[in-house]
């Protein structure tokens, strides 16, 4: 028993056979030891030596060399990493280069700045009998070495300098030019970050996230294209696929935690999927990620242009997201892998439990961010590259119209659907839709029934036309419900069409009937 990483821990430890001398490595302050019993009950320990940070002995207080030359004089088969830190890190990463087998139930970014890429490296097997135990030593890689490894493929990366004074990164906008994107080094959820058009806001941006971190990236400017995100899983014997595509409603820009999901793709073509899903397996088997992963995308759709923007080679919120779209368990599929299972051993082949090939959707799903901007006075409700969502919810439906009007429903601001939220009005709605907040979505619903065009509302937020002709088609079919004046006199096809697109007995009942009040009477007529 114990935390989370110690359960993982003594369960893989579990299955290293008892001839074998392992040496854990542990941030915590107690002793970290294995204890197991032979069919006898006799006692077995196979662990040589444990580390802890903090202990009474002052040998133990330990640097980054003083640990590694310890644990390599006890000559173990197996090197254990607990809670990666930056000396265990480093520990880890040097044994294994040393030719141990290295396991860790953590990655490095408690150690590295978040403006590496997470990439495990996994290339090296350890022979256990019957089983075949792989390397989990995780690593960053600084941007600068991202970039190389990609460009052997060669794969498209956005334009990046990492700088560390105002000098420098003055230059590097200058070299770049503008607009530019900035982002902090250090720092989770898109702080300190943000895209600036001009030198004048560069200077304010750049001063800001230097106070958040000694160094920030300034990257060449994709505000616009679309992003698109694959979860990718590969196992040891090279077997390598996407479990699922994911669109985002809003374009590069917005961070994806404020931003409204999508899965699977809906605004590309099967070509352009097919692109994008061939790039992301030809990436992850070159930088040699064994597990699961998920790579995301900058692209422009008119032109098949692309820039890689980052790969986490570790379960995100995505992950989460995509685990129950689809009903892939990625986190179950992906320890299976970490204890040397291959995808042909997870579930039973052939079969829809197998873990071997992506299941196939019939269905959409779709995330909604949720804010809770009205609780803080003063604060700006403009969303961008960082992120303020404190929880999200995800819809399931047949049709996009029925998935965005259920959760719309679902996120906790009292809204009824993409329509009939008679509280919501905009002054400018020009101003609303080309500066994003948690509610335009719903300026565009105002646009539409206001007589905006696809075209015209497209030029203001750069949302992609098929999702903004979708949304055209529920106030479409808000007007035709507001033909009627009983619920009697609209036909059963009409009715059915409206279920079909996502509106509610409670919207129904207002376009038909207009009423006043709780409602619950008309609610009642509808069902």
């Amino acid at each position: 028993t114990g935390s989370g990483k110690t359960t993982l821990m003594s369960w893989i430890l579990s299955t290293i056979p008892n001839e074998k001398r392992i040496f854990t490595i542990e941030n915590g302050c107690r002793e970290f030891d294995l204890v197991k019993e032979d069919a006898e009950g006799n006692v077995i320990n196979n662990v040589v030596h444990t580390v802890t940070r903090f202990s009474d002995d002052p040998k133990q207080n330990y640097d980054q060399e003083r640990l590694l030359e310890f644990a390599l004089t006890c000559d173990p088969d197996v090197v254990c990493v607990g809670e990666m830190k930056s000396a265990e890190a480093f520990a880890a990463q040097e044994a294994a280069r040393t030719g141990h087998a290295v396991i860790t139930t953590t990655h490095a970014n408690s150690c590295k700045a978040t403006y590496y890429r997470m990439v495990t490296l996994c290339t090296q097997k350890y022979d256990m009998g019957d089983k075949t135990l792989y390397n989990l030593v995780t690593e960053a890689f600084p941007i600068v070495l991202f970039v190389k490894k990609l460009d052997e493929i060669p794969m498209k990366t956005p334009k990046s300098h990492a700088v560390e004074s105002m000098e420098d990164a003055l230059k590097a906008a200058r070299e770049i030019g503008y607009p530019v994107m900035v982002r902090s080094a250090y720092a989770l959820g898109g702080l300190g970050s943000g895209i600036c058009p001009d030198e004048e806001a560069f200077i304010k941006l750049a001063e800001s996230s230097f106070t958040f971190s000694k160094q920030i990236l300034v990257e060449e400017s994709l505000k616009g294209w679309k992003e698109i995100e694959f979860e990718v899983i590969r196992d040891a014997n090279d077997h390598c696929f996407t479990v699922a595509s994911m669109e985002n409603f809003d374009p590069l820009g917005i961070h994806t935690g404020e931003s409204i999901v999508v899965a699977p793709t809906c605004s590309l073509t099967d070509e352009q999927v097919k692109m994008l899903q061939e790039l992301s397996t030809k990436c992850i088997r070159h930088l040699g990620i064994v597990g699961e992963c998920n790579i995301q995308y900058a692209f422009n759709a008119e032109t098949n242009d692309y820039r890689v923007i980052e790969v986490n080679a570790r379960l995100s919120r995505s992950s989460a997201l995509a685990s129950k779209a689809t009903g892939y368990p990625l986190a179950f599929v992906a320890a299976k892998i970490a204890l040397g299972y291959t995808l042909d051993q997870i579930g039973e082949m052939g079969t829809p439990n197998s873990a071997y090939a992506a299941p196939q959707l019939d269905y959409l799903i779709c995330k909604i961010p949720r804010w809770d901007l009205t609780k803080f006075v003063g604060v700006s409700r403009e969303i961008g590259s960082s992120m303020k969502s404190v929880g999200e919810i995800m819809s399931i439906g047949r049709s996009f119209e029925e998935i965005i009007q259920k959760g719309l429903r679902m996120i906790g601001q009292g809204m009824h659907g993409f329509v009939g939220n008679e509280d919501v009005e905009f002054e400018d709605l020009d101003y609303e839709l080309s500066h994003p907040t948690d509610l335009r979505v719903f300026a565009i619903a105002e646009a539409l029934e206001k007589g905006y065009t696809i075209d015209r509302i497209f030029e203001l937020t750069k949302i992609d036309p098929w999702f903004l002709g979708k949304l055209k088609n529920i106030v479409d079919y808000k007007q035709k419900l507001s033909q009627y004046n009983k619920v009697e006199d609209i036909p059963a096809d009409v009715l059915r069409e409206a279920k079909v697109l996502g509106f509610s007995d409670f919207q129904i009942a207002r376009f038909v009937l207009n009423p006043q009040g709780n409602m619950e009477k008309e609610n009642l007529a509808v069902r």
